[in-house]
């Protein structure tokens, strides 16, 4: 045997790749089952942690919806006996109707004044000043016998009162009941009635986990809530009505099911489910996957012995092809989009340098050129100079191809890249109006935000001049510091995006039917934003005005 494995492993090579992949298969089936065995285990805690999450979930959204009930009654009861509406039957015929109405999961209100009247909704019951029943059905001699009345009464604080059958309504109620007191003094009951189908409609909101169900059960076993098993509807009650108050967990033949009592009820909540069905579920579609990637495995194992490193071959000369064909039209565009700008920028300070030297020359070829004229102007001269000098600098460095990290001031670097759009865009007339509230120094890489805000304010040129409504011909650059980042928004009031291109405006090259000013366009802008920069390019708004965010961390480095 020693001698066989030895063997085997000295001549592996030889082997196919099927002989291999065979190999490999036996061991993924091994960790397969071993896999299986660990999920089960995992999905045995899964399913009681669900079940404790799902009963609590219940209770608290159960507990919570009965609070809201009460405060809102406190509320309506407080403004009720403030304002002596108590005093007043056709007050208390008004406060009604506007109650049932601001809280529509109350389905009945009963207001019980002492020694006066009885209130259902609207209707006056009972007379019982005069101790006179206005109703056919009810009894005066019940009146003053009635155990939410009794109970509110002698606790002085609001009460949960259980019915088990409504006399209207025809179905258990749940009756919460507030004390009417003015000036220390008890002077009445007010109580809202809830149907149990108003709480059962808000736990049918409340979904549980696949293939778990819940029910709610009473103090006497009766399940009130719908199960679709009878078997298991009959076992739930038998063993709920023998239950232990203290016990939380039961288990009726392979259904485990918890339980949780009702903040202020004598019900219990029940979440359960049925383990060995929900294994088997699982476990099934567990299995037809791991088949279906076993199959899949060992095809794809083959393919991509044979054809892996071809591809890889391929798409890195195609990758490194595109992205030299993209980094050279990005920057042809460039130069093409400054080209009149630089010309305009340099034409202004050689046509004044000419002008100051033809005027030097013809005062001195008529003997008037003194020292102070040839001073100031020289001292022209140099200034000329020195603005060529400026341009020639911020379009050099515009152009260089400088990814280094820097520590450099934003608002310099916008001011920089205004000056060098400045006069092709006031050749249409177009201008630039620059907000920010402080200086920020960022460490960053600078060109390439000038690149992507270029992108931006070209985008916004070109929109203003299509735009044959137009009114405001201004591009406002704003800069804002929210926590560690820099927020630069650049707007128009042009046109704007269409809705449809604006949600692919980022995903696809193609971004617009206009040309922009700029190579990469805003799909390679958001791709610098995000991967060399650490930010983000947002489009705002898409149109009044049509607005971008370019956001950058304050410090690259960190």
């Amino acid at each position: 045997m020693k001698k066989f494995i030895k063997n085997l492993i000295l001549n592996i090579d030889n082997y196919k790749i099927y002989h291999t992949m065979a190999i490999f298969s036996l061991v993924f089936m091994f960790l397969l089952i071993v896999t299986f065995l660990n999920i089960k285990k995992d999905v045995y805690q899964k399913i009681e942690q669900n079940r404790i999450l799902t009963t609590q979930r219940l209770e608290y959204g159960i507990s919570l919806w009965i609070e809201e009930q009460i405060k809102s009654l406190e509320a309506a009861t407080v403004y009720l006996q403030n304002n002596q509406i108590y005093q007043d039957e056709n007050k208390i015929i008004k406060f009604n109707k506007n109650f049932l109405q601001s809280s529509p999961n109350f389905d009945f209100i009963h207001i019980y004044v002492d020694d006066k009247y009885f209130f259902v909704n609207s209707d006056k019951i009972f007379d019982l000043e005069h101790n006179k029943s206005l109703n056919s059905v009810a009894n005066i001699n019940n009146a003053r016998t009635l155990d939410w009345y009794v109970k509110t009464k002698s606790m002085m604080k609001t009460t949960i009162n259980n019915k088990t059958q409504h006399a209207i309504l025809k179905e258990r109620t749940i009756n919460i009941c507030t004390p009417i007191i003015d000036q220390d003094k008890f002077k009445g009951v007010v109580c809202g009635i809830l149907g149990t189908k108003s709480l059962f409609d808000k736990i049918k909101k409340i979904k549980p986990p696949e293939h778990f169900y819940y029910f709610i059960v009473d103090e006497s076993g009766e399940i009130l809530t719908k199960l679709d098993n009878e078997n298991l509807i009959a076992g739930i009650s038998q063993t709920c009505s023998k239950l232990d108050n203290n016990e939380t967990t039961i288990k009726i033949n392979n259904d485990v099911i918890n339980l949780s009592t009702i903040d202020r009820f004598d019900w219990k909540i029940g979440v359960g489910v049925n383990n060995e069905n929900f294994l088997k579920q699982n476990f099934k579609t567990i299995f037809e996957h791991s088949i279906v990637l076993f199959i899949f495995f060992i095809f794809f194992m083959l393919v991509l012995n044979l054809g892996y490193e071809f591809i890889i071959q391929k798409f890195v000369i195609k990758k490194n092809q595109m992205e030299i064909l993209l980094a050279r039209k990005s920057r042809l565009n460039e130069i093409g989009t400054l080209v009149t700008s630089i010309n305009h920028q340099l034409k202004q300070p050689i046509n004044s340098l000419s002008l100051i030297l033809s005027n030097t020359e013809f005062f001195r070829q008529n003997h008037n050129l003194n020292d102070d004229m040839l001073k100031s102007n020289l001292d022209l001269c140099f200034k000329q100079i020195e603005l060529i000098d400026k341009s020639i600098s911020i379009f050099r460095n515009f152009y260089s191809n400088d990814d280094a990290i820097s520590e450099f001031w934003i608002n310099e670097s916008i001011k920089s890249l205004i000056f060098a759009t400045h006069c092709e865009l006031s050749h249409h007339n177009i201008t630039i109006k620059f907000e920010s509230k402080n200086d920020i120094k960022v460490v960053s890489i600078e060109n390439f935000i000038q690149q992507i805000l270029l992108v931006l304010i070209q985008n916004s040129k070109d929109a203003i001049i299509s735009s044959q409504k137009v009114s405001i011909r201004q591009i406002y650059i704003q800069i804002n510091q929210v926590d560690n980042f820099v927020e630069i928004s650049v707007s128009d009031f042009a046109d704007g995006i269409d809705e449809k291109l604006s949600e692919k405006i980022f995903s696809e090259d193609k971004t617009t039917n206009k040309k922009l000013g700029f190579g990469l366009g805003l799909y390679f802008s958001k791709t610098i934003c995000v991967q060399k920069l650490k930010g983000d390019l947002q489009l705002v708004s898409s149109r009044n005005p049509t607005k971008f965010t370019l956001s950058i961390p304050i410090n690259l480095r960190s």
